[in-house]
């Protein structure tokens, strides 16, 4: 019966079109974990798991693009401050025990760095997650998968909605997010310096773009 479901979820999932999403519900884990296995040759559906409710989104070609600026710019700016860094890309985040899991369009380790690398493999059981979580969220909601990681204890979550970029930090004592205006673990990156570079490659290349970063980099204090 699990390989007749999932089978059922593939099909519809193969005929989304660019920024489409598909919800299941009463989706058991085993299907999720079953599910994942189907699709891994679709490496860029994003599948999210919250006890019981699947959600599966065919992203659109601007969901690289943005995260490709991010993905450099986050890396620039730790080299730039002498920050170690670990990039995840868009690494699944799961967690059996609470039944929960995510795909970020990337996401990465700062502060904790030094504690994943050389691992080849990620578990959340063990592992510490990640810093910070990269959310674009142009045609689902992205607000929704806030308590997944709020559960999984992802720090920093950054959304950017392809218009403007809000930032969010967990706060332990209520298990829940704050929006702030400064990345705790990168000071100089705020929404409008993402907002900026992110409007920037609307209309430039990557290397314009990339040119325009390592400008930017080059005024902060030293």
């Amino acid at each position: 019966m699990k390989g007749a479901a999932v089978s059922q979820y593939r099909e519809a999932i193969e005929h989304l079109p660019p920024g489409a999403m598909l919800v299941v519900h009463d989706v058991t884990w085993d299907e999720y974990e079953y599910l994942l296995e189907e699709l891994s040759d679709r490496p860029g559906v994003r599948v999210t798991y919250d006890q019981g409710r699947l959600q599966a989104v065919s992203p659109l070609r601007a969901h690289e693009q943005y995260a490709r600026v991010i993905d450099n710019l986050v890396l620039f700016a730790t080299e730039a401050l002498n920050l170690p860094i670990e990039q995840l890309g868009a690494t699944r985040l799961r967690q059996p025990g609470r039944e929960r899991g995510v795909e970020p369009d990337c996401c990465f380790y700062i502060a904790n760095a030094h504690r994943i690398e050389g691992k080849n493999t990620l578990d959340l059981e063990v592992d510490p997650p990640p810093d910070i979580a990269v959310e674009i969220d142009m045609s689902s909601d992205s607000h929704a998968k806030l308590p997944i990681y709020a559960a999984l204890g992802v720090p920093e979550i950054w959304l950017y909605d392809g218009k403007r970029t809000r930032m969010f930090e967990l706060r332990d004592d209520i298990a829940k997010y704050a929006e702030v205006q400064q990345s705790k673990f990168l000071e100089p990156i705020t929404p409008q310096v993402l907002d900026k570079f992110l409007g920037m490659c609307k209309s430039n290349g990557q290397t314009q773009v990339h040119r325009a970063i390592h400008k930017w980099l080059a005024t902060l204090p030293q």
